[in-house]
């Protein structure tokens, strides 16, 4: 993970490595040759399976992505909804009677560098070789056609992260759950937009905020966070134990924290400070 640090799409680091360990171990090293048995690989949908099978190992299973949704919903006038699940086997069914069975590979490849440069989301339709059989070129329905449901809306979150310090100690824990999971952090609590006040600050009577960053915005898919780092200095070492314990973190010195793989946006607000 600290490897990965930075790149976005943990899952995916996660992934492949549990892919490859089930590879390696379960299938002794054997990669699968088909569509049935690349489903079955952890971080392996559908799309991915079908362009694996057809490209590498020629099988007749058509890919299916967001340009060959685009290119066949114009194509022939087809008014179903793309992001919703159910309607992918209707666009599936459509394919499988045009996939290219003897060259299965070529035909994928080319459904889907057409839809990403022809049949874009602004079409070129002058250069289109399509166009005399193409629904939504005859009906002027080019910026309609695929239909899609919006995306799920940003969600604006207020994050404070407290670097609770003792000496050259520091508090950290790793996620075990949704976003950054597998990461680790130092405590945090969801704030306001105004901010708010850690209760254990008050409680413990050596810990004090010594600096506090401006607020952070961290873009991630579907939220928008905003981020400010508190560094907080506790002077008593009973008081930092009696802390961690509370919060159920652990200690690490500063070495430490450097080598364990943490968010991007905790990693750039280490960097500016010159951890």
């Amino acid at each position: 993970m600290k490897t990965w640090e930075g790149l976005g799409y943990y899952s995916r680091a996660r992934n492949l490595h549990a892919t490859a360990r089930y590879v390696s171990e379960e299938l002794k090293g054997k990669f699968p040759n088909s569509y049935s048995g690349l489903i079955k690989l952890k971080g392996v949908g559908p799309y991915t399976a079908a362009a694996i099978a057809s490209i590498c190992f020629n099988e007749v299973t058509p890919v299916l992505d967001g340009n060959v949704f685009r290119f066949i919903a114009r194509h022939f006038g087809l008014e179903k909804d793309i992001a919703e699940a159910k309607n992918r086997k209707f666009f599936i069914e459509i394919l499988e009677d045009l996939i290219d069975h003897d060259q299965p590979d070529l035909f994928n490849q080319a459904m889907m560098e057409f839809g990403a440069t022809v049949c874009a989301p602004k079409p070129i339709c002058a250069e289109c070789v399509f166009r005399t059989s193409c629904f939504a070129y005859e009906n002027d329905k080019q910026t309609v056609l695929p239909v899609k449901s919006k995306k799920v809306k940003v969600k604006e979150q207020f994050i404070d992260y407290y670097i609770a310090q003792f000496d050259s100690l520091f508090l950290m824990k790793r996620r075990s759950e949704n976003i950054w999971h597998g990461l680790y952090e130092f405590p945090s609590i969801i704030a306001g937009q105004t901010g708010t006040t850690n209760p254990w600050i008050k409680k413990y009577q050596s810990a004090k905020i010594t600096q506090s960053s401006e607020s952070i915005k961290h873009l991630l898919t579907h939220r928008r966070l905003w981020v400010r780092f508190h560094h907080v200095a506790v002077n008593s070492e009973e008081e930092f134990h009696e802390l961690a314990k509370e919060l159920n973190f652990n200690i690490y010195s500063r070495e430490e924290v450097l080598s364990l793989p943490v968010p991007k946006v905790i990693s750039n607000h280490l960097q500016r400070i010159s951890f």
